[in-house]
């Protein structure tokens, strides 16, 4: 299932579709949803998508990169679907070069590109994540 808490400092409708589509559900009590009014937006390990005032320990901030949330909130451990891997090319024409790749299958084997690039890759790390999208 998903892996890393994480938050962003915003709250949309575009955002809560694309972690839907991700195999989130949004935690509703009742008919009340509890989105209305606040600021933040949480995906949690448990696949619960919730609204929130006040930043939750143990959480990854996004601050307000939504990239870098759906990338971190994608983590998953039983699928490499929508989750990013680095692929570290370093004999390529005599420099370092680092490809990034995101999976549109349910794994990355089945991925053709997987076949055509990255036959020694790595699912990115929290931090390369971080890295990647906060340029």
């Amino acid at each position: 299932m998903f892996t890393q808490k994480c938050f962003i400092r915003k709250n949309t409708p575009e955002l809560v579709k694309n972690l839907e589509e991700m195999g989130y559900n949004v935690v509703s009590f009742g008919v009340i949803n509890i989105f209305n009014e606040k600021p933040y937006l949480l995906s949690d390990t448990n696949g619960g998508i919730y609204g929130m005032y006040d930043i939750e320990k143990g959480c990854i901030d996004c601050e307000t990169n939504d990239e870098l949330f759906l990338a971190i909130a994608a983590l998953r451990d039983d699928t490499d679907k929508n989750q990013w891997f680095v692929h570290d090319d370093s004999d390529w024409n005599d420099k370092q070069n680092i490809f990034w790749y995101k999976c549109e299958e349910d794994s990355i084997i089945e991925d053709l590109a997987y076949n055509l690039m990255f036959n020694d890759c790595h699912k990115a790390t929290v931090q390369e994540l971080i890295e990647h999208f906060n340029p």
